[in-house]
């Protein structure tokens, strides 16, 4: 069974993601996201993204990351709704 507990840094892009799309509709960039966590670095930003999505916290349809999706059943897990992309 893997791990799907999250790293502080983790929980904050997560948080980050969800406040995004809540108030614009769409998803954040990685730009977008490297900013909002407070990094300067946007591959730091990519890893978490990266481990949420191989956590199952979050899903990247297409591949496509500006329509990065919280994972509803997770995510309601955690407390907070979501819509899909």
């Amino acid at each position: 069974m893997k791990n799907d507990r999250l790293t502080r840094q983790e929980k904050a892009v997560l948080e980050f993601v969800v406040r995004y799309r809540a108030e614009n509709l769409i998803s954040p960039s990685i730009r977008e996201i490297a900013a909002g966590i407070g990094v300067s670095s946007f591959s730091t930003a990519h890893r978490h993204i990266q481990s949420l999505a191989e956590k199952g916290w979050i899903l990247i349809p297409g591949r496509k990351m500006r329509c990065i999706v919280p994972n509803p059943e997770k995510v309601a897990m955690y407390g907070t709704q979501e819509s899909v992309c």
